[in-house]
């Protein structure tokens, strides 16, 4: 994929979480830094774009992010995708004596939108998708939603995410949905677009209707909203968790991986 490409993308993605579970963009000469103090989460708090050709840039830059993290009571984080080509390309190299993955996000999009109805979800209930401005109800149905699964690398969200949802006040296009069964809230996901991309996250069932294909669903009606705005969709989850290839499966494309790393004698 070309790396124009993803820089559009990222861009969009680093500001999508702001005003919901992000707080504050900081922008610092050769590194950006995302910020909640709401959530303690890595994939609210970490730095960005990091600009870093040799091991000695990126060392002097280390210690910067390091400085301004900790001042903010957060674990050092930091993310690099292919258009940090240098260190990217030379992780082994640069970042494994002293640093580790602590998570690996596979960026997918989808664009088949003529092959939408052949989807298969499997699903034999009827769901619908109902629109929702109670931030704080689907805070809270959100929080429920994501319990039950110990394998899980989502498995028991922080109680910052309900307080997070009380205030959102992202400033780009959202939607929120609880994802409902015979009236019954049987999960809930949610939207985030700006005039390219279509961002589908939060997308949780609990965990009596699970196994159910109503995920499949989900992700297939969304698809549908998504052609009618006219957008390239995309999703980010764990690699190497099953949702990453259930997405597959649908027809979302792999862009890259975005890894976070931490110092190896981090506590966290």
């Amino acid at each position: 994929m070309e790396k124009d490409f993803i820089k559009i993308l990222s861009d969009f993605y680093y500001i999508s979480t702001l005003g919901l579970y992000s707080d504050k963009k900081i922008d610092f000469e050769n590194y950006s830094l995302l910020y909640s103090n709401k959530v303690k989460d890595i994939d609210c708090n970490y730095a960005f774009n990091l600009i870093a050709n040799t091991k000695n840039d990126f060392y002097d830059l280390f210690r910067s992010i390091k400085s301004n993290m900790e001042s903010l009571n957060r674990t050092p984080t930091f993310a690099i995708i292919p258009i940090q080509e240098y260190l990217y390309s030379n992780k082994e190299e640069v970042l494994f004596n002293d640093f580790k993955i602590v998570s690996k996000e596979v960026w997918q999009i989808f664009d088949d939108f003529q092959n939408i109805n052949t989807i298969k979800t499997n699903c034999n209930l009827q769901i619908e998708l109902e629109d929702t401005t109670d931030f704080e109800k689907f805070g809270f149905e959100l929080f429920e939603s994501f319990k039950g699964d110990e394998k899980d690398p989502y498995n028991g969200l922080e109680l910052g995410y309900i307080d997070a949802y009380k205030k959102c006040n992202s400033k780009l296009e959202n939607h929120f949905y609880f994802i409902k069964y015979n009236k019954e809230t049987v999960g809930t996901v949610a939207t985030v677009n700006n005039d390219t991309f279509f961002d589908i996250h939060g997308l949780a069932i609990k965990k009596k209707y699970r196994k159910k294909g109503i995920g499949k669903e989900v992700i297939k009606q969304l698809l549908n909203v998504c052609m009618n705005k006219n957008k390239i969709a995309f999703i980010q989850t764990e690699e190497g968790y099953y949702p990453a290839n259930v997405y597959r499966n649908i027809g979302f494309k792999d862009i890259c991986i975005q890894y976070y790393f931490q110092e190896k004698n981090s506590n966290n």
